[in-house]
């Protein structure tokens, strides 16, 4: 009985709409695309561990709400399977089977090479192929290796909840062992292996330690008032940004993920530090809660997983055309962010309404 005292106190906090996670949807695509858009932006792809943080906080909160529920594995496989498939599987079948049709002009070798992995696209399997035989000459669709992360962790994590939630710290063990089990593999496998750290960036079980964080968040966010950990986790943060920058400085780093210490530690850190700024949104309202609540954020944010998609296609074929600039930049956004509204509305908002059991 000692256990349930680390149970949440409400087991239905995301079945309100917090506005402030959109916020934070678009904080993070914002940064993702400035880092695809302008090359001094070295530092945007951090956007990519919110996106995971978001995503282990998120998932684990519904599944854990969820547990009671019958159909508990259909529900959440048929719910992230329409948030994610449809949008998806439009875009490999314009870019795969019918761009070589309506514009066979466009098809250079390196299209043919990145078509003979087309499978690992369909897979979700596409961060194997980057990790092994590195970026493809063709990076229309490079940014996918992150939705193959996601994917993975989707049809691990049910089982993971299903198995452990209930015996609380073994639960609250097994992220804490997640955790150090990247950090140890990124750092090990860095020692031992002279060859190129990408796959340190782009497999999943090299990036488990931020959506474990993530899973962990929830646990902080539904024990508010009496997990004993909340009181410190704001000075984590602090620490945390002071050691990033100490790093920056003392090694002159562009804190990129090619770097071998952000490649190793780096990705823990930018975790912790993204678990200490939502933790602080999440649990007292403040300036920062207010920021990101605010409108540009939050439509943003709406459209997050659209604008992820279209982003870099959009800006490689605007490059084609024009010299890169930032008025081109701009202008670029503006037509991602028009394809991801026309997208949500007429393609993906008709499968989010499918996930409502009637």
């Amino acid at each position: 009985m000692q256990n349930e005292r680390l149970l949440p106190l409400s087991l239905q906090k995301l079945d309100r709409h917090l506005i402030v996670l959109d916020g934070f949807r678009g904080l993070a695509i914002i940064l993702v695309i400035l880092y695809h858009y302008l090359p001094f932006f070295s530092f945007g792809w951090v956007g990519v561990d919110l996106f995971f943080l978001l995503s282990g906080f998120l998932i684990t909160g519904k599944l854990i709400e969820s547990l009671k529920h019958k159909d508990y594995f259909r529900q959440f496989y048929k719910k992230r399977i329409l948030r994610i498939i449809p949008l998806y599987y439009v875009v490999l079948i314009l870019f795969f089977w019918v761009m070589p049709v309506a514009l066979p002009s466009l098809i250079t070798y390196s299209f043919t090479e990145l078509n003979y992995y087309q499978w690992a696209y369909w897979l979700f399997a596409v961060n194997f192929i980057d990790a092994f035989y590195g970026w493809p000459k063709n990076i229309t669709l490079v940014h996918f290796w992150s939705l193959s992360c996601e994917m993975q962790y989707y049809l691990l994590w049910p089982i993971v909840v299903k198995w452990l939630y209930t015996k609380t710290q073994v639960f609250i063990f097994t992220l804490l062992g997640l955790i150090a089990a990247a950090l140890i593999f990124r750092i090990s496998t860095f020692l031992l292996l002279d060859i190129s750290g990408l796959y340190r960036y782009v497999l999943f079980f090299s990036r488990m330690d931020t959506f474990a964080l993530g899973a962990f968040l929830y646990m902080c966010y539904s024990n508010l008032e009496t997990y004993f950990l909340n009181s410190y986790i704001k000075y984590t943060g602090w620490a945390v940004l002071m050691l990033i920058v100490f790093f920056m400085f003392y090694y002159n780093l562009r804190w990129h993920f090619t770097e071998s210490m952000v490649s190793t530690i780096g990705y823990t850190l930018n975790a912790l530090l993204w678990f200490s700024v939502m933790f602080a949104a999440l649990s007292k309202p403040g300036l920062l809660n207010k920021i990101l609540s605010a409108g540009c954020f939050t439509f943003l944010g709406k459209y997050s997983y659209g604008l992820y998609v279209f982003h870099l296609p959009v800006w490689i074929v605007m490059s084609k055309y024009f010299s890169s600039s930032y008025y081109i930049a701009l202008l670029a956004f503006a037509i991602t962010v028009l394809i991801s509204w026309v997208s949500f509305h007429l393609l993906e908002v008709k499968f989010l309404r499918l996930k409502v059991p009637k």
